[in-house]
């Protein structure tokens, strides 16, 4: 198939098989390396969420109100740091695949589900209550997590990764 831009057409019946190989070109085109050139930026902006301790619309998340007798000084949602580890490449419970023209990234941690929409917990066991002050819950205390969105862009960088991707596309075609 010769490159589009060196193409002369005769009238439209030229024009059409231009056309189609124009669209043919973008049904094989090939965005694994534009995908994976959007993995960085997605790793340092879901990093930038629990920096901020916001959403990836910028809300602020709702402090933490329980903590663990033993380390009651880490900031929302990073008791351990597994949860925002998990949004790196690489590391324990991240997901990063690239499979044809798809790109899936997020977190396969078991309770990221949790963080991010929410929930009401029954206690299974008595918890030290907010802050450590005093007394307990007992088991079967009904538990409310707020939702603090951690994973997901704005419609802007959804917009980036477009323009960038559209670009290549265009590439595609002309060679």
């Amino acid at each position: 198939m010769s490159a589009v831009k060196d193409q002369i057409v005769d009238g439209f019946e030229g024009l059409e098989q231009v056309i189609l190989e124009m669209v043919d070109r973008a049904a094989q085109a090939d965005f694994t390396d534009t995908l994976d050139g959007f993995v960085p930026d997605l790793e340092r902006t879901h990093q930038d969420h629990f920096n901020n301790r916001s959403s990836p619309d910028g809300n602020a998340w709702e402090p933490t109100h329980w903590f663990r007798p033993a380390n009651n000084d880490h900031n929302t949602l990073e008791d351990r740091g597994v949860l925002r580890g998990s949004l790196i490449r690489g590391a324990q419970g991240n997901i990063t695949e690239i499979v044809g023209n798809q790109l899936e990234f997020g977190t396969e941690v078991d309770y990221a589900g949790i963080h991010q929409f929410g929930a009401t917990i029954i206690t299974g066991i008595d918890l030290v209550p907010r802050g450590g002050k005093g007394g307990f819950l007992p088991a079967g205390t009904q538990l409310v997590i707020p939702p603090r969105p951690f994973v997901g862009m704005t419609e802007s960088r959804v917009d980036l990764f477009t323009e960038a991707a559209a670009d290549d596309l265009v590439s595609i075609i002309r060679n």
